[in-house]
């Protein structure tokens, strides 16, 4: 029998679809929740543990909080877990810090966390110099750190192989993106510290920025993109997604958008800055599907394009997108570093999983490169 201790950071995410750059503002998160905390996080939880094996949870004692900091999850699938903290509601960060030093108390064999940049911080902070190695479920805005797997659903396979005795274990870093900075524009991950984890295929890695080294390269590149893609955009309705790229490419075409948010052109012209879910939803309400178009780039040393850092384009927005009006850009740095692309998001698309999508990658230059989706719909 293997003890495993498991908590939720029950705000985890929700400021993602209300376009802020993270929930680190847990008061007004609680507040504009009406107390209720973040789908997404509680959604992701169920996810993560419904993808274990009746056999494998039979094998698992689980020591958790009570209430929606974990027991709520947990005795939906398993009635063999231990309350050992009860937390204040609404819950605080401290409470994820007294139930994790509870949990040292108990040395348990593994640790999962469900949350963002945010909560893995305080994990890497309070079991530092333990040899608890511990394991993110991704739900929050922020999610650069490479302690998380790729996908909720992952969990289950992962510690199926971890039981076998097949994972070692190692330290990987933890991330964070001030949010202060992210408003700003400002992307500059700042090491916070280190984890213990479980080394697997399953992980997302950690996000990498590229500097291209030879500035005049690198303008020629943004603007043989920028070329490529200038007259689709003229027309119809476009998101544009968050990222360095897109910011370049599209400053290149005279646009001066949102760094790191996510803003909507109609017919060249910009409607709708740093959007929020509801503000795209009002926007495109009566658009034709075959008018609305998507301009992403990948995350860096991840590859994901939807689900991480831009939950604004929010199911309500990606059910009109149709895969033929997505458009991929990318330095060949970037792309060439990337194996496969991914979306991880919480409702069905019209999009094929596996396919392989095309990505711009200077005037007239594309690479193919397969496509993953990961898409979760709760229970």
């Amino acid at each position: 029998m293997k003890t495993v201790a498991f908590f939720v950071n029950p705000i985890a995410g929700f400021g993602g679809e209300l376009g802020w750059k993270g929930t680190d503002n847990f008061e007004k998160a609680w507040q504009q929740s009406n107390f209720f905390g973040s789908e997404r996080a509680l959604r992701r939880a169920m996810d993560a543990i419904r993808s274990l094996s009746p056999a494998l949870l039979s094998k698992i004692k689980w020591l958790t909080t009570a209430g929606i900091m974990g027991e709520q999850v947990l005795k939906q699938v398993t009635s063999k877990y231990e309350v050992i903290y009860e937390p204040q509601f609404p819950t605080h960060p401290e409470d994820t810090r007294e139930f994790l030093r509870v949990v040292k108390q108990f040395d348990p064999s593994l640790l999962v966390f469900v949350g963002g940049d945010g909560t893995a911080k305080i994990v890497a902070e309070v079991l530092t110099s333990t040899n608890v190695p511990a394991v993110g479920i991704p739900a929050g805005v922020k999610i650069t750190s490479g302690c998380f797997i790729r996908t909720p659903r992952a969990l289950g396979s992962l510690i199926d192989r971890w039981m076998q005795g097949v994972l070692v274990e190692d330290f990987v870093d933890v991330m964070d993106l001030l949010e202060n900075d992210y408003k700003r524009g400002v992307v500059n991950p700042v090491l916070v510290g280190e984890m213990l984890t479980l080394v697997s295929p399953f992980l997302q890695g950690e996000k990498t920025t590229y500097h291209l080294a030879d500035p005049e390269l690198a303008e020629l590149t943004y603007g043989g993109i920028a070329d490529t893609i200038a007259e689709y955009v003229k027309n119809g309705y476009w998101i544009i997604g968050p990222g360095s790229t897109t910011y370049r490419v599209m400053k290149k075409l005279g646009y001066e958008l949102t760094p790191l948010g996510v803003d909507l052109l109609k017919d060249g012209e910009i409607v709708v800055r740093d959007a929020n879910c509801q503000m795209l939803v009002n926007e495109l309400r009566k658009v034709d599907h075959k008018d609305l178009y998507a301009l992403l780039t990948p995350i860096g040393g991840q590859g994901f394009l939807l689900g991480r850092g831009n939950q604004q384009i929010c199911c309500n927005v990606l059910s009109k997108i149709l895969p033929s009006n997505l458009y991929l850009i990318a330095t060949p740095e970037k792309i060439e570093l990337l194996k496969q692309l991914y979306i991880d998001v919480d409702c069905n698309l019209r999009f094929k999983s596996p396919s392989y999508v095309r990505v711009i990658i200077g005037l007239n230059r594309t690479r193919m490169i397969k496509l993953i989706i990961f898409q979760h719909q709760g229970t």
